[in-house]
């Protein structure tokens, strides 16, 4: 379990610094869990290899080969921090779990991430289709993880909470701003 938890924080951190945010601890109630490592676990020049936007080779930048949203300038300021808020939110489910809380973090999970009627008139407004439904994908799957947290199975629930995860990793493979 701490295996799949120092893996889940990896992945936040990849997703925080592709969007410049900081470190992901501090922002929720995770600040009391302590800080993670950086890595996840992974080892000391995993991340150099592995950065969106900005991956390394032999101490050479390569091109940036995802797909840019173009977005005008408010909206991309915007849709940035809703990734950003994303995030945070992911961290509180996280801490949540952890604490064995699972009910606050079912609420969060539903609440935060969920398709809600404002995200999904969010996602509809974005001009990439593929963009648009891997987004809702992405809200849908935060749906299925806060139904799984309401059986208070860590197991499953860390099983749900890759589940989204790999929706985020996989959005911010393919695009970037």
């Amino acid at each position: 379990m701490i295996r799949a938890i120092l893996y889940l924080f990896g992945a936040i951190a990849i997703i925080f610094s592709a969007y410049g945010a900081g470190n992901a601890v501090g922002a929720t109630p995770a600040t009391t869990m302590g800080t993670p490592p950086t890595t996840g676990g992974m080892h000391p020049g995993h991340m150099k290899h592995e950065m969106p936007g900005g991956p390394m080779h032999d101490g050479q930048m390569m091109e940036d080969k995802r797909i840019p949203l173009n977005l005008p300038p408010m909206m991309a300021q915007h849709q940035k921090a809703h990734m950003r808020e994303h995030l945070k939110a992911v961290n509180e489910v996280v801490h949540y779990i952890a604490a064995k809380d699972f009910a606050q973090a079912s609420k969060t999970a539903q609440e935060k991430l969920g398709l809600t009627a404002q995200m999904k008139q969010m996602c509809d407004n974005m001009p990439n289709e593929t963009f648009r439904t891997m987004g809702i994908d992405f809200h849908k799957s935060a749906d299925a993880l806060a139904e799984v947290l309401k059986t208070k199975d860590a197991d499953r629930s860390l099983k749900a909470l890759d589940a989204v995860l790999v929706k985020c990793v996989g959005c911010h493979e393919m695009f970037r701003q």
